[in-house]
């Protein structure tokens, strides 16, 4: 089966509103073959879904570089395909 994108999620931060900064630039993509692994598991007890894990990264570098001493404005962006 060939891989294909599912979701995403995408950090972006600068300092100048809308103007993003490359060294504050991550995405994580979640891809066919993930989702595929997640819903084989799906009801085992312990799993942790690589969905959910690849969330909880997104959401720790925006929390992490929430800081004004570096950046002005941050955005969290998901989209699911």
């Amino acid at each position: 089966m060939p891989l294909a994108a599912k979701g995403a999620w995408q950090v972006t931060a600068g300092v100048l509103p809308g103007t993003a900064m490359k060294e504050y630039t991550a995405r994580w993509v979640y891809d066919s073959v993930e989702y595929e692994e997640d819903g084989k598991h799906a009801k085992e007890v312990g799993y942790q879904p690589i969905f959910m894990r690849k969330l909880v990264l997104a959401t720790a570098y925006y929390t992490q570089i929430s800081n004004p001493a570096f950046v002005n404005w941050i955005r969290l962006e998901f989209i699911w395909y």
